[in-house]
């Protein structure tokens, strides 16, 4: 069962064009499954 994922998207926005690279982190959390528990 996977109840959480997430990621480090370091250089994502330059490689989107933007000029600055800004470190960035992400993560999501799956409900259904968390509440079917």
């Amino acid at each position: 069962i996977e109840l959480a994922r997430g990621g480090e998207y370091n250089g994502l926005l330059r490689t989107l064009g933007y000029k600055k690279d800004i470190p960035a982190i992400g993560g999501a959390i799956n409900l259904n499954e968390l509440i079917n528990l």
